[in-house]
């Protein structure tokens, strides 16, 4: 529903602390790709690994539709390449970041 009216006197009423702990979670994750900023730990290495094959089952199934198309093969390797990037960004920005290095190295 709508927010509850501000108090007399004018002052709002503070955020809740959920709010708090979101902006303190995302501010501890830079967003530049530089090599020092973020030291990624195993979980982090998993969620990439898990949207790594979502991203090939995904791109099977777009193969599978339809797999006597003209350039199917390469669009499945375009396809497995942003779902996955997709699907790591989705899970943790640091697992995206995980697999943005590993790819382009």
């Amino acid at each position: 529903g709508p927010p509850p009216p501000p108090p007399p006197g004018g002052a709002p009423p503070p955020p809740p602390p959920q709010a708090a702990i979101a902006t303190v979670a995302f501010a501890a994750v830079p967003l530049d790709d530089s090599p020092a900023a973020v030291k990624p730990n195993p979980g982090a290495y998993v969620l990439a690994l898990h949207a790594i094959v979502l991203g090939a089952a995904e791109a099977t199934g777009n193969l599978i539709s339809d797999p006597f198309r003209e350039g199917a093969l390469e669009q499945w390797g375009d396809d497995f390449a942003k779902g996955s990037q997709a699907n790591a960004d989705a899970a943790a920005p640091v697992s995206g970041l995980v697999l943005r290095r590993g790819v382009a190295a």
